[in-house]
């Protein structure tokens, strides 16, 4: 039985690659956890509707609506955030970067590794790649400290790559 050919962009040069990291951003709740937060609003809204409902106060109830609703959209934003993940490969030759959002890739850029340069400002809150005028940031979601290790990390790799083998 064949193989189904991957796409272009997945192939890997034939070298090893010297880095790979993928990075998610950090979840600190359980899917259980976030069920019962969700049911606990849901019937902490309900009982206050139905006593406002009981206190002819109906203007309460539209109030009710929208804390709803942006308890929902919120719900959703941070369903989306969970989603997110970035990889970063660097070979002795290119470097890949893809972004992308649960089973879709949003973005890829390469570059060759020799020039690229990764950098990380005082106060940025992403890790900078530049090379011959394109630049890519990555690692937004990270913690700080997360952030500056990883960005030493990808600083090594890269230092790796450059030497000579």
């Amino acid at each position: 039985m064949q193989k189904a050919a991957l796409p272009a962009l997945w192939d890997a040069p034939a070298a090893a690659p010297i880095f790979d990291a993928f990075l998610t951003p950090n979840d600190s709740s359980t899917p259980n956890g976030r069920k019962a937060l969700a049911f606990f609003l849901a019937a902490y809204l309900a009982v206050m509707a139905l006593l406002w409902a009981a206190l002819s106060a109906w203007p309460a109830l539209l109030h009710g609506g929208l804390v709803a609703g942006f308890l929902l959209w919120a719900q959703r934003a941070e369903r989306r955030r969970r989603a997110k993940w970035e990889r970063v490969v660097v070979w002795r030759d290119k470097t890949r970067l893809l972004k992308g959002e649960g089973g879709r890739l949003l973005e890829s850029a390469e570059w060759p590794t020799p020039w690229l340069r990764a950098g990380l400002a005082p106060h940025a809150a992403h890790v900078a790649l530049s090379c011959s005028g394109r630049r890519a940031s990555l690692g937004g979601f990270l913690a700080p400290d997360d952030r500056r290790s990883f960005a030493a990390a990808l600083n090594t790799a890269l230092a790796d790559a450059r030497r000579p083998a």
